[in-house]
């Protein structure tokens, strides 16, 4: 949410968000960096979504927003 908020302040008129997975074979699999629950993940993205809209964003397809204007 940190990031996404740096990323509204910045003035961007779209956006796109995705949820991290780790990859079988890459770097970061290899190293078992733990990711959030699946429960975590949804409500963050819920959270995100929310947060866009407030700002002004329009949500157009599952990871996509743009800023009217």
């Amino acid at each position: 949410m940190k990031s996404l908020t740096e990323a509204v302040d910045l003035g961007f008129g779209h956006l796109s968000i995705y949820m991290l997975q780790l990859e079988p074979g890459t770097p970061f699999h290899r190293q078992g960096i733990p990711l959030p629950a699946n429960d975590q993940v949804a409500e963050t993205y819920i959270q995100a979504a929310q947060m866009l809209r407030e700002n002004g964003f329009v949500h157009y397809e599952i990871s996509n927003f743009y800023r009217k204007g």
